[in-house]
């Protein structure tokens, strides 16, 4: 993504992004770039850890009863990928 596709989607979103180089990186896909910290894949790992975070937190105030295999088999469920 060039300089002026990154202004038009911020013009578009109404919103610009203060690090402009970390939502190319995030919207650059592995297979786009022989560099690994070029890619959006090392950003994935840490949202999925992000998101994994945010459900176990939800999930351990809802069922205060669950033990950790039914806490771990609700998050599995929730944050699968199918």
């Amino acid at each position: 993504m060039g300089k002026s596709a990154l202004r038009d989607l911020q013009e578009r979103l109404g919103y610009r992004f203060s690090n402009p180089e970390l939502i190319l990186q995030a919207l650059t896909h592995g297979s786009a770039t022989e560099k690994m910290d070029a890619s959006n894949e090392r950003l994935e790992f840490l949202g999925d850890a992000v998101l994994a975070l945010v459900v176990r937190d939800a999930l351990y105030r809802r069922l205060p009863s669950g033990g950790p295999g039914t806490l771990t088999k609700h998050t599995q469920s929730i944050v699968s990928t199918e």
